[in-house]
């Protein structure tokens, strides 16, 4: 199959936000416009009062997240996906054949520059393979850019960045310590019609209470990687604290 892998910039928003209030920024879970702009917090609501005039409207789902980040940490599981392809095929993988719903997002990164979001831009041929498709795409995607037939473009902090559920996209590790916000709109009313309907009863919505941050198979020689990481910590007790949470 033919992927044509884009994302356009559509205009900014406010993005000078200090450290705290990124840190006590509310994340949102499958929350619709009205319940967003509710439990969002000034960066959210931001956010949603400067959409684009075409996204103002329509109906969409949000979804947010606050990382604390150190440098070489991840805020994803790493490698290049999509966004929001139906979990309908094969043992619970992306769905190219016939999905259900197709999907058009618009995002947004508050201190961004600390760890941006990374798009391979371009025109690439896949065949959807028998395993676990995006492990197998990652690689395709790679090779695409080393060959120079695909480009790897960073979305830049405070700027509204549309895509779609084929825009191969993937985070990057942290390259220093600080506080990353990260939202995503999407909107299609197939999607809205899967969530409220679906065979398990209607999606939740509402806060999200968890934070996680993820380390590339490479860099879990676990020794050393607390060497590394031991001088963002001021004090040995805040150090310590960190480790035991692990």
């Amino acid at each position: 199959m033919k992927i044509n892998s884009a994302f356009q910039q559509r205009g900014i928003f406010a993005s000078d936000w200090s450290q705290d209030i990124i840190k006590n920024e509310p994340m949102l879970f499958n929350c619709d416009r009205e319940s967003a702009i509710e439990l969002g917090g000034p960066i959210t609501k931001d956010f949603m009062e400067n959409l684009p005039s075409d996204w103002k409207n329509c109906d969409i789902v949000v979804d947010s997240r606050v990382h604390m980040l150190m440098k070489g940490w991840f805020p994803c599981i790493p490698g290049h996906h999509h966004d929001d392809v139906p979990r309908s095929g094969k043992n619970g993988q992306p769905n190219y054949e016939n999905p259900e719903y197709r999907s058009l997002h618009l995002m947004g990164l508050v201190n961004g520059d600390v760890c941006p979001t990374q798009f391979a831009v371009g025109e690439i041929e896949l065949e959807v393979p028998d395993g676990i498709i995006y492990k197998q795409w990652h690689k395709d995607v790679i090779a695409a850019v080393d060959a120079g037939k695909m480009e790897h473009v960073s979305a830049p902090s405070g700027v509204y960045v549309q895509f779609d559920d084929r825009s191969f996209h993937q985070g990057t590790t942290a390259v220093s310590g600080g506080w990353r916000w990260f939202i995503r709109e999407s909107s299609h009313e197939g999607r809205m019609l899967h969530l409220l309907h679906r065979e398990d009863g209607p999606a939740i919505m509402g806060p999200r209470g968890c934070r996680s941050w993820y380390l590339d198979n490479e860099l879990l020689n676990f020794d050393e990687w607390k060497k590394g990481v031991r001088k963002y910590y001021e004090t040995e007790e805040d150090y310590l604290l960190m480790l035991l949470k692990l």
